[in-house]
């Protein structure tokens, strides 16, 4: 019998010795060669064991399972994430200032689909409904907005414009019970606050009245002299007085 080896107590089983007399350790199934041949040629010493590579100390990880390399991914994971952030930050403030709204949060929209749509404004007082475009929230106050695709008139707004936003600001005051100390009107090239002085409300309150006494009176004259008006007018064809 060769050193090193010991023939196995019983058939079918293998012992490695270390080359000393009485030295038998059974030999695991996965060191066997054949089945049923009862020998082995191994020799002694440690069994199926990788080599470590050169410079790594023993007991230290793969280099692929440190725990260094996850704190790293982690981190870049992280800071990718806040410059998305950053970015979706800085356009939405972009977009903000290019529409000319104010500070604060909007609350109501009936601008594009980016809203569901929203009830209408009512005051049964002076039986008045309306839909800003945009309510933007200053504290417990809203601030109607109101957009137009026109430039801004070189003389200020037209008293038409004026008027629909003093009848957002009563509205507002009307549902909320806070009197908005101003309204804008955004043009295609700038935006203009007007103040929602009593002046203003006082006139709204007026027109209306006089709205509704035409509505009555069986004959209305045109009371202005603006052909680019009457070009525009939905009544221009019924319309003996009409410019264009």
């Amino acid at each position: 019998m060769r050193p090193g080896l010991v023939a196995g107590p019983r058939p079918g089983r293998a012992a490695i010795g270390d080359g000393t007399p009485g030295s038998r350790h059974p030999v695991p199934p996965a060191a066997r060669a054949g089945s049923g041949s009862g020998r082995v040629g191994l020799a002694a010493g440690p069994l199926l064991l990788r080599p470590r590579p050169p410079g790594r100390p023993a007991g230290a990880p793969h280099p692929r399972l440190r725990p260094e390399g996850g704190a790293v991914l982690f981190l870049g994971l992280a800071l990718a994430f806040l410059v998305v952030g950053l970015i979706g930050l800085w356009w939405s403030r972009r977009r903000w200032a290019a529409a000319g709204l104010p500070h604060g949060q909007i609350v109501y929209a009936d601008v594009g689909d980016a809203f569901p749509v929203q009830e209408a404004l009512y005051d049964p007082q002076l039986r008045l409904v309306g839909r800003p475009d945009y309510l933007v929230r200053q504290g417990r106050t809203l601030i109607p907005v109101e957009v137009k695709s026109g430039r801004a008139p070189a003389r200020g707004p037209y008293r038409s414009h004026l008027l629909q936003l003093a009848a957002y600001c009563h509205l507002v005051e009307a549902q909320t019970g806070h009197r908005p100390p101003y309204g804008l009107i955004r043009y295609a090239d700038r935006t203009v606050a007007v103040n929602y002085t009593p002046a203003l409300r006082e006139h709204l309150v007026q027109t209306l009245a006089r709205l509704r006494a035409d509505r009555q009176a069986t004959e209305v004259h045109r009371d202005h002299h603006q052909p680019a008006r009457c070009r525009a007018c939905g009544y221009r064809d019924r319309c003996d007085e009409a410019l264009a």
